[in-house]
């Protein structure tokens, strides 16, 4: 059994509904996040836990009560939406009582982030890089910490929010490093490349002399042959999310 379908279902469906609603909204995950702190400042809730409930590798079923009651009022849903559309029930009490400011919790996280980074010794040091899902590629959505011995000059960081490369061990969720600077095609390697209608990431692959690009699942269409498109680097690493739920 793969890794991909391993995980539990109901996470995976609740996931990708928690996914929608919030770019429904038009919100990106530190902004949700920010917002669900405001509800519930004890939410033990970042925009990294974030994805990995869209992706399914956490459940919301089993997050934190906290967690659930912020994203349902900061994606802006009834009890009875939320219910409704979930499963899950709303914390019982008087939902209308003010909330706590926000600023101590949203305070400590930052404070928690610098002093992470000061104890990161020199042999494991880095930078944040911006990264972004590869739906929505070119427009960051976050920041991924790149250690030092993966880092260069024309990184680029990806999520991978589909399961078109899951066949060939790429799980959707995955963290895609590209080198943008390695266009040097070769037969069994990962790609960036563009299509007419965004962006995919597909193993390149040599048929009669002519070079073509697939996905391993065979879930991104057809075969594209390499002159009708665009490489804009090689995927050198892969780190896929956890898989317990």
């Amino acid at each position: 059994m793969s890794a991909e379908r391993s995980k539990d279902p109901r996470a995976v469906e609740l996931g990708q509904w928690l996914m929608d609603r919030r770019q429904h909204l038009g919100l990106k995950r530190p902004e949700l996040v920010k917002r669900a702190l405001e509800v519930r400042p004890d939410a033990p809730i970042s925009p990294d836990y974030l994805g990995k409930l869209e992706y399914g590798a956490r459940s919301l079923a089993a997050a934190h009560e906290g967690v659930r009651e912020g994203l349902r009022v900061a994606l802006e849903l009834s009890p009875e939406t939320w219910t409704h559309a979930t499963g899950l029930d709303v914390p019982t009490g008087d939902l209308s009582a003010p909330t706590p400011a926000p600023v101590n919790r949203v305070e400590q996280l930052l404070n928690e982030l610098r002093d992470y980074a000061k104890l990161i010794p020199a042999a494991t040091a880095g930078r944040f890089v911006p990264s972004s899902p590869l739906s929505t590629y070119g427009r960051a959505q976050g920041a991924t910490f790149v250690p030092a011995e993966l880092d260069r000059p024309n990184l680029d960081v990806v999520m991978l929010d589909t399961s078109s490369m899951s066949a060939g061990g790429l799980q959707r969720g995955a963290t895609l490093y590209i080198d943008k600077s390695d266009r040097d095609v070769q037969p069994g390697r990962i790609y960036l490349i563009t299509l007419p209608d965004g962006h995919d990431v597909r193993r390149a692959a040599v048929h009669e002399g002519e070079t073509w690009f697939y996905s391993d699942s065979g879930l991104s269409g057809a075969p594209i042959q390499d002159s009708r498109t665009s490489v804009l680097g090689r995927v050198f690493k892969v780190v896929n999310p956890p898989q317990d739920v």
